[in-house]
């Protein structure tokens, strides 16, 4: 400490005047740091998110329910699973599920994004098939934007006109808020004889669960905050790309 108080006191006075400024906006902008709310979240109480990595078979059932065979991640723990989802009714009749489990799929500003509800994964492996087959579905994979964004559903819905298809599912390998791609997709399906509001697809992800933290991160917060001042730059080029990338 008492070396690094000898160099600033060399520096010219502009210099000094330069430093105390770049620290003054670090400081500022700390209320946004990444690390120190990573560490915030990791000692509360914080989500996690089950994953879907590939898609292996999508079917319709005679009852209008699309069953998904997926690799991902569960309970952190990487394993196959299956994912089922009224999909004639959630075109047809939503208000039948306008619920508490359903209702990030209807407002206004999430329409055609859903969080999928974990009670609609059933954890068994791949070598279980659907029941009552109706039709096995094309997979399409397809590199989007930001996951669980309108960008991404646009993506999706551009392909699926130009496909000249009647019915497609997609597994949309999607980024994070940087830009950067990620291993977790979403997913989507599209259909020309069912409509989801004016479109002809919808797009889903799985959705967050909560766990209980540890305390001892906040032992940590103290060096996370003097990277986020330092390190303000690079966190807002970081928050740019977050808001385009949408």
């Amino acid at each position: 400490m008492n070396k690094l108080l000898k160099i600033l006191k060399t520096l010219p006075t502009a210099a000094k005047v330069l430093l105390a400024i770049y620290v003054v906006i670090g400081t500022l902008s700390s209320v946004i740091g990444v690390l120190s709310h990573i560490v915030i979240a990791n000692a509360g109480s914080n989500h996690h998110k089950d994953s879907v990595n590939k898609v292996h078979a999508a079917y319709i059932n005679n009852s209008g329910q699309l069953y998904i065979c997926v690799d991902g991640r569960v309970n952190e723990k990487d394993q196959e699973y299956w994912i089922h989802l009224p999909i004639e009714d959630l075109a047809n009749k939503p208000e039948a599920y306008d619920s508490d489990n359903y209702n990030r799929y209807w407002v206004n500003e999430s329409i055609q994004r859903w969080a999928l509800p974990r009670s609609n994964m059933v954890l068994q492996n791949c070598n279980r098939e659907a029941l009552n087959i109706k039709r096995k579905l094309e997979i399409v994979e397809l590199n989007a934007g930001y996951t669980g964004s309108h960008k991404t559903r646009d993506i999706m819905l551009s392909d699926f006109v130009s496909s000249g298809k009647d019915e497609l599912f997609y597994q949309l390998n999607v980024t994070d808020g940087a830009g950067k791609s990620i291993s977790r997709r979403d997913l989507g399906y599209a259909n020309n004889q069912l409509n989801f509001g004016t479109q002809h697809g919808m797009t889903f992800f799985t959705n967050a669960y909560y766990r209980q933290g540890s305390p001892l991160w906040y032992a940590v917060l103290p060096f996370a905050w003097c990277v986020d001042v330092l390190s303000w730059p690079l966190q807002w080029m970081m928050w740019t790309n977050y808001a385009t990338a949408h």
